[in-house]
C-alpha cells in the first residue's frame, strides 16, 4: 500500500524526498479536493496525509470519501508548518 500526501509545496517535497511516491503540492482547496478524490479511489494508496490547513476545509469531502471505501484509505491530517509559525 502507499502513502500519499496532498498539502503545500514545501511540505510535498519533503514528504517526497522521504520516499512518498504520491505527493501532490496544492494551491488551494479546489486542487487539494481534487487530489483526495484521485487518492482515495486508488486501489494501492492505504494512506492518505493531508495537511491540516487543508483537511480543515474539507472535513465533509474527507468523511464522504472515508465511507466510500472503507477501511481503506485512512485519512489523516498533519500540523502544517504555516500553522507552527504563527
Amino acid at each position: 500500500m502507499k502513502i500519499s500526501y496532498i498539502g503545500p509545496k514545501e511540505t510535498a517535497a519533503g514528504f517526497a524526498l522521504a520516499g512518498t511516491v504520491c505527493s501532490k503540492a496544492c494551491k488551494d482547496k479546489k486542487e487539494a479536493t481534487a487530489a483526495l478524490r484521485e487518492y482515495a479511489m486508488q486501489e494501492d494508496v492505504g494512506v492518505i496525509v493531508i495537511d491540516e490547513e487543508y483537511a480543515e476545509e474539507m472535513k465533509a469531502d474527507i468523511k464522504g470519501l472515508s465511507q466510500t471505501r472503507y477501511p481503506y484509505p485512512v485519512i489523516i491530517s498533519l500540523p502544517g508548518y504555516r500553522r507552527q509559525k504563527n
